[in-house]
Formats: structure tokens, sequence, C-alpha cells
């Protein structure tokens, strides 16, 4: 059968040779391209950061301006700080205990920071400002491990109340400090003590025998007296050693005594002390507003690229062209978002405005098509969608119009038997329509209704009275006898078919076509719906010659070739070439028989 009527010019496509190349359709597994890698170039990502712009400045704006409330709102605040040295007795605990460790020295300073933090020194700088505990003012404690320096930092919008809270905590762990080396002195003393005593005692328990025997030596006579010596000397000798034993922890035990007194004094002096006293700041502390305004930039920026990317890894819509290569479908064309089209619902924009934007995409979506039946023979296709409401209605009655345009006798069926839509597109009746020519009510010449503006090439054939059980009636050996003789009566067919994955009538269309072409909604069509309706396609053994990208927000200059003259060039709208009757109900198809539908080929 010939793409075009006989009287009509041919169409540039049929000059091209049979060896035009034909892009090659991306392998891909469940969406994942098998032919390309997979990781994002600097490119990718300055795209999703284009396409996401809005996540990207808002935060861009925000924490800048937060930054600069916050800065600005805040009042001023001075810092001051003291710094102890730690005494000798603490620094050299280490070397005094046989280790210098960091471990070792770690525990030593943390142990200091317990003292400078505990409760005993809330109570003196309570009692030193003269404030209960829970009001006493605080500070910042830390320590340099690298110089065994304590420092005691106070913030405060005084700069005077600063300088006082960070000398008052400094001064409280001074006392602290050498209270707590008067305690262990003085414990260590009265410990001394009690064992000179215990030496005393166990001394005279010890010469306690010696001691009787040397009172009966003083009251002997004359004549006993050689005899009380002789007792004498022989317990004396018997216990000399123990007695000298004992004495000399005795001597030792009184030289430890004089010794810790003596070095009270020396230990107190080598104790901490305060190396650097707080005095009142006289500039603020607080950050340049500048410096903050400039953070927040950064952060601003490095959170919206992260909330972008966010964003577009949890976005699972189709929104452009790759995304359709990446599901394993060709790309036939993109149809940008409508414009200046009143309040009509489904816009025909291939007649509306034949020079407008959409109209344009449409041509390359036809184009597009007829490149395809070059290689293998496409004259008629159904148009489908994932879902309901995605513009396959509105995709396949300006691809009819297209193709009708380009001189080829086109046929557009409308096969949605449980919504169907084309007759409202057209403003023609709903019945008769196929569903009366399968049914013998009607014959296909008198279902069908040309469009005056394209007699010649366009005809539409309406749903008909809607079936009880669609799917069953697409099924029928009774309805692919009527769509077989309706394709054969034109050289292009386009059917508009129920969405796939509400219902299963498209799958049986499929079989009664050349190809199918899927409608996707861009921006609101998942890829798990568009991966699911081409999966029951393909087991259903459909061939799936490309999709179609609607709503696609693209600036219409791109479409935009006009001539300039003098003369006032007049153009035909849908409203006024098909406008044959005034008022709401009006019907502009024409019931009368097409100029291309035969008698013979009326099916009864």
């Amino acid at each position: 059968m010939p793409n075009a009527c006989p009287k009509c010019p041919r169409s540039p496509v049929a000059e091209l040779p049979e060896s035009f190349p034909l892009r090659e359709v991306p392998r891909t597994v469940r969406g994942v391209r098998t032919d390309s890698p997979q990781e994002l170039e600097l490119g990718d990502y300055v795209a999703i950061l284009r396409r996401r712009w809005i996540f990207v400045l808002l935060p861009v704006l925000v924490v800048p301006w937060a930054a600069f409330f916050l800065s600005a709102s805040q009042p001023d605040q001075f810092v001051s700080e003291a710094r102890v040295l730690l005494g000798d007795t603490a620094a050299q605990a280490a070397v005094d205990a046989g280790s210098q460790s960091t471990a070792f020295r770690n525990r030593l300073l943390e142990n200091e920071l317990r003292l400078a933090t505990g409760d005993a020194a809330d109570a003196d700088v309570a009692r030193r400002f003269g404030v209960a505990v829970d009001d006493v003012p605080t500070a910042t404690i830390t320590a340099e491990t690298d110089a065994d320096i304590i420092v005691f930092r106070s913030t405060s919008p005084n700069p005077e109340t600063a300088a006082n809270v960070a000398n008052a905590w400094a001064d409280a762990y001074l006392d602290l400090k050498a209270e707590q080396t008067e305690s262990s002195i003085d414990g260590a003393v009265a410990q001394l003590e009690t064992k000179l005593s215990e030496l005393q005692a166990e001394r005279d328990d010890v010469r306690s025998d010696l001691g009787a025997l040397e009172e009966r030596l003083a009251r002997a006579t004359d004549a006993t007296r050689n005899q009380a010596q002789l007792r004498v000397d022989r317990e004396a000798s018997a216990i000399s050693g123990t007695v000298t034993l004992i004495d000399a922890q005795i001597a030792a035990t009184a030289s430890s005594i004089t010794n810790l007194t003596l070095s009270a004094d020396l230990a107190l002096g080598n104790g901490p002390r305060i190396i650097g006293v707080a005095t009142p700041a006289e500039n603020r502390s607080n950050a340049p507003v500048s410096r903050n305004i400039v953070l927040g930039l950064v952060v601003g920026a490095i959170l919206g690229a992260a909330l972008a990317l966010l964003r577009e890894n949890l976005d699972t819509a189709v929104r452009t062209p790759q995304d359709l290569e990446d599901l394993g479908l060709v790309h036939l064309g993109s149809i940008p978002t409508a414009k200046n089209t009143g309040e009509r619902e489904l816009a025909l924009a291939s007649l509306e405005d034949t020079e407008g934007p959409q109209a344009a995409a449409y041509q390359k979506v036809r184009s597009a098509i007829e490149f395809m039946s070059l290689e293998d023979e496409l004259n008629s296709i159904v148009v489908t969608s994932a879902n309901q409401g995605e513009g396959k209605t509105t995709a396949a009655a300006n691809l009819a119009t297209a193709m009708a345009q380009a001189n080829k006798r086109t046929i557009l069926l409308d096969c949605d038997l449980r919504r169907p839509r084309v007759h409202k597109v057209f403003r023609t009746k709903q019945t008769p329509g196929i569903t009366n020519v399968v049914l013998d009510s009607s014959t296909l010449a008198e279902s069908a209704w040309p469009i005056p503006a394209l007699a010649e090439s366009l005809v539409v054939v309406p749903s008909g009275a809607l079936p009880p059980h669609p799917a069953s009636f697409i099924a029928s050996p009774a309805f692919a006898s009527a769509t077989k003789q309706l394709t054969s009566l034109g050289d292009f067919t386009v059917i508009d078919g129920p969405p796939l994955l509400p219902v299963a009538d498209t799958l049986s269309l499929a079989h009664h076509v050349s190809g199918v072409l899927i409608v996707v909604d861009a921006g609101r069509t998942s890829r798990d719906d568009v991966e699911r309706a081409l999966a029951s396609l393909t087991k259903a053994g459909a061939r799936v010659i490309g999709a179609v990208l609607i709503g696609v927000k693209q600036s219409a200059k791109s479409y935009t070739y006009a001539y300039s003259s003098d003369e006032e060039v007049e153009r035909l709208t849908m409203d006024e070439a098909t406008r044959t009757a005034s008022g709401d109900d009006e019907v502009t198809g024409s019931n009368d028989r097409p100029a291309f539908f035969s008698t013979e080929a009326e099916v009864k």
C-alpha cells in the first residue's frame, strides 16, 4: 500500500536511501544501561543543580540571612581568662611514681580538673560572690597538657564581670589545692605520731622485765647484790637487740615527723600559682558579622547542593529524554507545555497553532515515525500511556493531524472503550462509532467523521456505544476484523488506546497494529510505571516503537521560524475551519462519506 495518495507530493522521507542510519536503542537491564558507565560526571552534577535550582537557591538565601540575623541580635560578649601553673609536687608526680607516660600525665591533669570543677569549688565561688550555689557564675576550665597549665575562661556581656569570675575560679582552685596539701601533710604527720607512740609502747613492754630486775638490784643487800647484778646483765643482754631495733625505728619516725613539719611551708610554697591574672577585655569576642555571612553562604551552598542531589535521588518521575533512553525506550520527541490553549482541556495544537512549538514538536514525532517506516512497514500504531490522564488522547489527536498535514490519508480510531475522549477533541458525536460497526448496526463509512479542515486526509472514528465488557469486546474476532478492514482504507491509522496499567485492553489492541507508542507525562509518570508498562507490552509480544514526552518545560523560541512580509497571512484555526453552526453542542465533524472511503470497503 502506498504511503501517500497518488495526487499528493512525495514526502521528503521517501527520498532517503535505504541505508539511512537509524539510531541504535541502548541496551538496558531494569532501566540501567549496559553499554555505558553509570558514573556521574561533572556535567551531570551541573545539570542536576540547574534542574533543582530552587533547592540550591533557598538554603543559599536563608542560611546567610539567618547567620546575619543571629549575629546582629546577639549581645556583645567579652572573654577573660586566668592561667594557673601546676605546682612542682603535681608536675613531678609522674617522676616520683617512676613513670612519665602520657596516660599517667593525662590522668593527673584530669584529677586536677575534677578538683577545679567539683562541688567544693562551686561552693567556694558562690561564697566569694555571695550567691547560692545554683546561681554561681560559670567558667570554662581546660588544661594545656603540653605545659601543665589550667586555663579558667569566663564569658560575659560585662568585661569586668568576666575577669572577676575567671579570677574567682582560679583563686578557688588555689585555696582548695592548699587545703588539700595541708590536709595531706597533717594526715601524714598524724600517722607518724601514732606509729611513734606504738613504738615507744613496744619498747617499754620489751624493757618491763629488765626494769623489774633493776629495781630489785637497787634494793639488794651486799650479800645478794652480785647475784641481782648478774640477773640484770643477763636480761639486758637478751633484749639488747630488740631494744636497739625499736630505738632505731623510733628515731627514724621522729625524724620523719620533723622533716614533714619543716617541709610543710616548702610544699605550700611550691604549689600551684597564678601565672596569668584575668583582666577586663578591651575587644568583644563575637565573631564578625561579615565572616558569619560568608560562612553562611558556604554552608548554604553545600546544604543546597546536598538537598538538590537528595531530591534528584528521591525523584522517580521521568523528566528528560535521557530518562526514557535509560529505560530502553526510543525517544521520538518531546512536546512542550501547552500555552494559550484557552479553556479547552484537550488542545489540538497541530490545527489551532500550526506554527507554534507544539505543532512543530508533533511534526518531529511524525518524521521520526516516517524514518522508522523506511526499515520496517509501519502503517498503524496504538497510542497509550502507563496511567490515565497522561496525555495519550491529546498526543493521538495531534499526531493524526500531523500525519494528515503531510498528505497521508489518516484514520484516527478511538478504542478507549472505558473513557473515550477523541470525539471531545474534534467536537463530533460519540455514536455511531467502532462498536456500532462491530455490532453490525452501522457501516465504517457511516461511523467516520471527516474533519473539514483536512477533509481529504483525516477521518475520525469515535468509540461508539460503550460495551459492558470492553476487554472481551476488543479481544473478539469481530473487532479484529473491523479494525483490519479500517486500517486498510488509509495510509496511516492512529488508535487511541486505554492506559496500560489499569486495564489489559491495549495488550489485545497491540496485535492489530504495526507498533505501540507510549506517551509519558514529564514530571508525573514514574520510572516504575513506565518499566511495568513496557514489561507488559514485551511479555505480550507487542512492538514498542518508542515514547513521546509530554509537558516538557522548554522555551518556545527554539521552535520559532517564520517569514516576515508586508502581506498579512491568514491563519486557519481549528475553530474557524470546523465551525459549521453556533451553540455549545455544535458538531464540527461532518458525517458525509469520507473522500477515501470506497463503497466496496464498507463493512456490515
